[in-house]
């Protein structure tokens, strides 16, 4: 290897050397963000998915999951039930605690619009 053949070897180590420097900044800068993105998904899906669930409910109210009962949501105000179109109606959850606060019973009330 000649002196100009070693000295544009060591001139594109220097390049590789500062480009792999940089993209270990630009990758550790973006950590962060995906870790935050990541956490985000993961809340909206626990509220999404979770908000209306027998463990919300018994951590709100300080019972047993066991001693929360869920109704099903009635489907008959739905739009593609028939007769197919707006029924001018929805249900409501109604959360029921007994008197002891022993139970909770999450029931749907209709109420019309």
């Amino acid at each position: 290897m000649n002196e100009e053949e070693r000295q544009r070897f060591e001139e594109d180590e220097k390049h590789i050397t500062e480009y792999n420097e940089y993209d270990k900044k630009r990758l550790a800068a973006e950590r962060p963000r995906k870790i935050l993105t990541r956490l985000l998904l993961v809340a909206l899906l626990l509220v999404v998915l979770g908000w209306h669930s027998r463990t919300r409910y018994a951590v709100q109210y300080g019972v047993d999951t066991a001693n929360v009962h869920i109704q099903d949501e009635p489907h008959d105000c739905d739009f593609l039930k028939a007769p197919i179109g707006d029924k001018l109606c929805h249900y409501e959850r109604e959360v029921l605690v007994s008197d002891d606060k022993k139970n909770v019973v999450v029931d749907f009330k209709k109420v019309g619009e």
